[in-house]
């Protein structure tokens, strides 16, 4: 299954009919981020911080988050390399970002945040004293859970349904059957 998933970059999409803005994608996703569960993440009042956010745009509700795409703008303008292609997603390393937001300002999708982070020098101080660092932060599709088969946390999490993971070449595949069988029925074709 692994290998089906990490083809062909997968991203998640929302269906926006379905969507009552309830928000539990994005708690779902800050306690995922935590990797701990959310009742946890309140009671050890941990920073959560979501990877995705809920845009209401004439009365219409979209969740955001990145797309992963197969030739990412974020990845290109990084000059440390924090953001690469890694097993068909775009994958962000934390530890190595300087938090410059050059990659936040190329995403076409306004999928890339920033979070506050302790820096810490690699002796275990921090190098910035009790300041805290900016970083980016983005949807990295729960990785830790699917390689465990599991969905996203954001998935799970929605009561209506209104989020799918979508694998680009299975789509393709399912369009192009749902294409021919509309084009079968307007030609009369019965099977």
């Amino acid at each position: 299954m692994r290998e089906q998933i990490f083809s062909g970059n997968p991203f998640i999409l929302a269906d926006p009919q379905k969507c009552r803005h309830c928000h539990s994608c994005r708690l779902a996703c800050a306690a995922a981020g935590a990797k701990m569960d959310l009742a946890s993440a309140l009671v050890q009042k941990v920073p959560l911080a979501a990877r995705n956010s809920l845009v209401i745009v004439d009365e219409v509700t979209m969740l955001m988050q990145c797309r992963h795409c197969e030739d990412a703008p974020c990845s290109r303008v990084c000059p440390l390399g924090a953001i690469r292609q890694a097993e068909g997603r775009v994958e962000l390393n934390k530890e190595i970002c300087i938090g410059c937001k050059t990659c936040m300002m190329v995403c076409p999708f306004g999928a890339i945040e920033l979070v506050h982070r302790q820096a810490t020098a690699a002796g275990g101080g921090s190098q910035y004293g009790e300041r805290q660092a900016l970083v980016a932060d983005k949807c990295d599709l729960c990785y830790d859970r699917l390689i465990q088969d599991k969905q996203p946390a954001c998935i799970q999490a929605c009561p209506t349904h209104s989020l799918v993971m979508v694998i680009p070449e299975r789509w393709r595949q399912a369009h192009l059957e749902q294409s021919a069988r509309d084009l079968f029925r307007g030609l009369g074709i019965q099977k």
